[in-house]
């Protein structure tokens, strides 16, 4: 009964800090000096050169 107590709270607790989850985007700026897109290029489905979108998380 302990042990399934327990695993209900743990996976209540997983589940509300999943939704809980939200984020800002504060800036967005072009790096000029970074050189990714041109040393690792991609292709998307219509065989087009993407952009390279970085996400930088602090927290």
């Amino acid at each position: 009964m302990r042990k399934l107590l327990l695993s209900l709270f743990m996976l209540f607790a997983a589940i509300s800090s999943a939704l809980a989850q939200e984020l800002t985007v504060k800036s967005f700026k072009l790096a000029g000096s970074d050189l990714t897109a041109q040393t690792q290029p991609r292709k998307d489905l219509n065989n087009r050169n993407c952009a390279v979108v970085k996400v930088q998380f602090v927290g």
